[in-house]
């Protein structure tokens, strides 16, 4: 991010991260640093606390009731996840035969 931020000077930056992380940002890794850099963008999930000691854009988002475990198991059993990932992830799953023989 630094190097992001030092080359494009003009840029914001945000990064997206679900409600249920929030929390653990004072963990995070040069976390003071890291909020000078970029705009945290929360999204809000049902559960969490949206307190926190750094500064978050805290947005609503529609939510689908499915897991990646779920995902997994649908395309063990050879059903179609299309709508409920990317194109481009289903591509690389194929791609790369992830998933067909177990989680």
């Amino acid at each position: 991010m630094k190097a992001l931020t030092q080359n494009n000077p003009n840029t914001d930056y945000y990064f997206i991260i679900g409600g249920d992380m929030v929390e653990y940002l004072p963990k995070w890794y040069k976390i003071d640093e890291l909020v000078t850099m970029v705009n945290f963008v929360g999204i809000r999930r049902a559960g969490y606390s949206t307190e926190t000691p750094y500064p978050v854009i805290w947005v609503d988002v529609p939510t689908i009731d499915i897991s990646s475990t779920k995902i997994r198991q649908k395309i063990q059993q050879g059903c179609s996840v299309r709508y409920l990932v990317p194109d481009k992830v289903i591509e690389y799953i194929e791609k790369e035969g992830l998933y067909q023989d177990g989680l």
